[in-house]
């Protein structure tokens, strides 16, 4: 699966936990969270995305289920929503570094 495939995979699963579900969907959620997140965190390092790496890292410990925030639902939708913004612009951020990577390799092969 592709870093973007995940982070689409991750958009749907924080925008289905918009409805009302049981616990434990909300519990794997944020051990799918966690690490896409962190995952996300390491890769906007390595691509030089500070920001992004920030945000990444402090929704990844939000997401984390060994010490779980304990939020209203009201809370927590804000956060899937930010969350949906944050792994959107992420995607995009990210596809735009690889098509920039992908001309600078062809022009160099030129």
């Amino acid at each position: 699966m592709t870093k973007k495939q995940l982070m689409y995979l991750g958009i749907g699963a924080v925008t289905f936990a918009l409805l009302p579900l049981p616990y434990g969907y909300y519990m794997l959620l944020r051990v799918f969270m966690c690490g896409l997140l962190a995952y996300l965190a390491y890769s906007a390092i390595e691509q030089g995305h500070t920001p992004i790496a920030w945000l990444c890292g402090i929704a990844a410990v939000i997401y984390n289920p060994i010490v779980p925030a304990h939020l209203g639902r009201e809370v927590w939708s804000i956060i899937n929503i930010g969350t949906i913004g944050l792994l959107g612009y992420t995607s995009h951020s990210f596809s735009i570094s690889a098509n920039a990577l992908e001309k600078a390799e062809e022009s160099q092969g030129e």
